[in-house]
């Protein structure tokens, strides 16, 4: 049988953290795509705004790459501090991502800018492999 009271209990026992996980989590989510958004040559938000697909796919997979070790921690951080300590290694690892990415392709943010998608795409891909990668090794 249910007892309202205990779930009454567990409910206001796990608000708070929820809360406090999911509002860092996006902060740190906030912070990183406007890091993102500051170190790449390219406009993304003014691109994506002009409809410009390779930008959002490319912008995409930055950010379900950063979100993929975000949901890992989230589950698994013991402390918030930890949360946000690993969250923004996360985050430099997205941003190595892009600079190596470019190592093999050194006109992404001109093809990004001319609206081509097959490279752009490809950076989407790579940064959700990366991102699935990075959640693994978060298991400590």
């Amino acid at each position: 049988m249910f007892d309202l009271g205990v779930g009454l209990e567990s409910l206001a026992a796990g608000f708070l953290p929820f809360l406090v996980y999911f509002i860092v989590g996006l902060a740190l989510t906030a912070g990183f795509a406007a890091l993102y958004a500051a170190v790449t040559p390219h406009e993304e938000l003014k691109l994506i705004r002009a409809n410009t697909h390779g930008a959002a796919i490319s912008f995409s997979g930055a950010l379900l790459g950063f979100a993929l070790p975000m949901a890992h921690l989230i589950a698994q951080a013991v402390t918030v501090f930890e949360f946000v300590f690993w969250g923004i290694a996360a985050g430099l690892v997205q941003l190595a991502a892009f600079f190596l990415f470019r190592l093999v392709f050194p006109r992404i943010s001109t093809r990004i800018h001319e609206g081509e998608i097959a490279a752009p795409t490809f950076l989407g891909a790579v940064h959700v492999v990366i991102g699935l990668i990075n959640a693994a090794s978060l298991t400590y």
